[in-house]
């Protein structure tokens, strides 16, 4: 019973990176980043403060979601918590290097 304990939390905590990976590159898709130009930084400043926006907003989503299938089961809801939380702290992270 332990073992599947295990794998459970090992498959949620995977899961929640795919959630991140899948986020990101989706965000990435819609909202590019700039292009690389000489005394740029203010746009790329303003791309990091818009994209951490945007990625809270998301992280926000994703955890409703988590809650609203927490039903389905535990493994499910969890993984996507923890990627709603994952999302999170790339948010703020991006959102302080801005």
């Amino acid at each position: 019973m332990k073992a599947n304990a295990g794998l459970q939390i090992i498959f949620a905590f995977f899961l929640g990176l795919v959630v991140v990976a899948f986020v990101g590159i989706g965000v990435n898709t819609f909202y590019p980043e700039p292009q690389f130009s000489m005394g740029g930084e203010s746009s790329w400043s303003q791309w990091r403060l818009t994209t951490s926006i945007i990625l809270l907003v998301c992280a926000t989503a994703v955890m409703l979601l988590s809650l609203a299938i927490a039903d389905a089961g535990p493994v499910l809801a969890n993984g996507a918590l923890l990627g709603g939380l994952f999302t999170m702290i790339v948010a703020v992270g991006m959102g302080v290097s801005a």
